[in-house]
């Protein structure tokens, strides 16, 4: 937006840039990793739709369920609330 401040602008980046990193990227592609969103969908054990290398055992998931709550608790205190996150 053209009215937008470089510090409204910068506040979008940061708030896109720890969605990317802290909740939707996996961090690692190796076996048994996963993004932290996943812990919310990912199976504890084997199934037709998730492969055992995809499975999240559940020390993993609450680990996994404790960051995405961090991150939340920072969103909420750091958001401008308006129509969007950004203001």
């Amino acid at each position: 937006d053209a009215n937008s401040s470089p510090e409204d602008r910068a506040l979008v980046s940061l708030i896109v840039r720890c969605h990317d990193l802290y909740i939707a990227s996996p961090n690692c592609t190796e076996p048994n990793f996963s993004h932290t969103q996943g812990c919310m969908y990912l199976d504890p054990i084997p199934t037709a739709f998730t492969p055992a290398r995809r499975t999240m055992d559940i020390e993993t998931r609450a680990a996994k369920v404790a960051e995405i709550h961090k991150q939340l608790c920072w969103l909420e205190g750091n958001a401008k609330f308006g129509p969007y996150l950004g203001g």
